[in-house]
């Protein structure tokens, strides 16, 4: 996905599984997302202005049976370096990826599961390879995932929206 707002200072990046089929005026433009983040206080515009948009791959994998096709660990693996150097370049201070397989690469960990990490703030070395950044984690926003719906889940869920809302307040 391209930076919308050339030289602004980012202070977050999310990253997502793939870019979607069609390209919206704004990222995550079919999803809860920003209804999320109104719940706790930060807008569409906050967050459109202090946070890149990103994906595991820069394009489109494709659909199969109506379903979206999750990116090959080839296309994964080939993007990622790019991802490092756009977020040391921006001096990003905070990932937040979304959905089980982005947090899964940013992790570097694929036996993770979501009620684990969720509503928790790590520093961890992303995918494995660079120096230690902050990172919280989010379930995939998509109408088509239930798993915010479950009372516990969405405990943890708003734990996250609250430490990305309080980590946006500390580094305005």
């Amino acid at each position: 996905m391209k930076d919308k707002i050339l030289g602004s200072k980012r202070i977050g990046i999310f990253i997502g599984q793939a870019p979607p089929e069609k390209n919206y005026d704004i990222p995550f433009a079919k999803t809860r997302l920003y209804d999320w983040f109104e719940q706790c206080g930060l807008d569409k515009n906050s967050l459109l202005n202090l946070f890149e948009f990103d994906a595991l791959v820069d394009k489109f994998p494709g659909k199969k049976n109506k379903q979206h096709l999750e990116p090959s660990e080839k296309d994964i693996l080939n993007h990622i370096p790019w991802l490092l150097k756009k977020i040391q370049k921006q001096k990003i201070k905070l990932v937040v990826p979304v959905g089980k397989l982005a947090i899964q690469y940013v992790f570097n960990n694929f036996d993770i599961e979501l009620d684990k990490v969720i509503g928790k703030k790590y520093s961890i070395n992303l995918f494995g390879k660079s120096v230690a950044i902050s990172v919280i984690p989010l379930p995939h926003p998509s109408g088509l995932s239930t798993w915010s719906f479950n009372k516990k889940n969405r405990l943890l869920l708003n734990n996250a929206l609250k430490l990305i809302q309080s980590f946006v307040l500390s580094n305005k």
